[in-house]
């Protein structure tokens, strides 16, 4: 096998092996972790829930619609085109995957979904960015594991942790 070959492999593995790691350190920080089937069901369902960002966005689209490159319109589109939407999703993830908890569960059960999902998602995100720019992936994939995994395994944290108040 030459290197041409393995390189699906490489950006795949430089792509999934952050989130994964950070979510064992997630997992193993916690007292009594939550069933595995559970915490896997959000990881996957944080990185299925990419598909539903355009649904998420739409209302929004009359915002961002506006032809100018301020510095507002960019604001905008931070705000209403990327944030918003991608903390939606991920807090219907934690709220799904959380809804049928037992009786008297931890509530830093719903954390630890909050981490799965946004861990999830920073997956799958961040191997559609490694396979669409692959000539730069080596860059690509140490910058975002260190930015963008980490934040969205935090945003995931936070969504669960404040999900996690107002149910008790």
């Amino acid at each position: 096998m030459n290197l041409l070959e393995s390189i699906p492999t490489v950006i795949g593995t430089a792509a999934v092996g952050p989130a994964l790691l950070i979510l064992w350190l997630v997992i193993a920080a916690g007292e009594r972790p939550g069933p595995p089937a559970k915490v896997w069901t959000a990881f996957f369902l944080g990185a299925a829930s990419i598909s539903l960002l355009g649904i998420v966005r739409a209302p929004f689209n009359s915002i961002l619609a506006t032809p100018e490159n301020s510095w507002i319109t960019q604001a905008f589109h931070s705000i209403f085109g990327v944030a918003l939407p991608e903390e939606t999703v991920k807090i219907l993830v934690i709220v799904a995957v959380s809804a049928r908890r037992r009786p008297f569960a931890d509530p830093m059960d719903a954390v630890v979904y909050g981490a799965a999902a946004g861990l999830g998602f920073a997956a799958y995100e961040n191997l559609a960015y490694l396979v669409q720019h692959a000539e730069m992936w080596r860059s690509l994939a140490a910058l975002r594991s260190v930015l963008t995994v980490p934040f969205h395994g935090a945003h995931g944290i936070i969504d669960g942790a404040y999900l996690a108040l107002g149910r008790s």
